[in-house]
């Protein structure tokens, strides 16, 4: 179905020390729980509305010579809708056995992770003077044919 909404619960970064030579980062977005609810959705009039809460745990590792030199961590919530109880229920019950969801539903909310995450990674990253989680965008010189 959808979702409706997220928020950062905690966010935690630090450098452990300087790289030395080659860098390599880790990203890695986690679903860490799902429970079926009961969301109040504005959209719906107010009415409540059948869902899963999701807990989430992202975080950007840095590694020089196989060394952890920084880590950036982030942890939060997100509502999910689904089309009635039982799917929600059904969801809750996948997750506490497998530590995974049907594969649609786990991709749209990692991806939703991974977006909203890394945008708030790529900001301490710069304010631990780290390299950006992902890669930036450059201008190159064209050469002329």
């Amino acid at each position: 179905m959808a979702i409706i909404g997220s928020t950062i619960d905690a966010i935690s970064s630090k450098k452990i020390k300087p790289a030395t030579s080659s860098l390599k980062i880790e990203n890695i977005p986690a679903i860490k729980n799902v429970k079926s609810t009961k969301i109040i959705a504005n959209f719906a009039g107010g009415s409540k509305v059948p869902g899963i809460t999701v807990s989430y745990e992202y975080t950007s590792t840095y590694y020089s010579n196989e060394d952890k030199i920084a880590e950036i961590k982030i942890e939060g919530k997100l509502l999910y809708t689904t089309k009635d109880e039982k799917e929600a229920k059904e969801l809750e019950k996948e997750f506490e056995k497998t530590k995974r969801m049907k594969s649609e539903v786990e991709i749209e909310i990692l991806n939703h992770i991974l977006h909203k995450a890394t945008l708030h990674a790529l900001t301490l990253s710069q304010m631990l003077e780290l390299p950006p989680v992902i890669r930036m965008p450059r201008i190159v010189r064209r050469e002329k044919a």
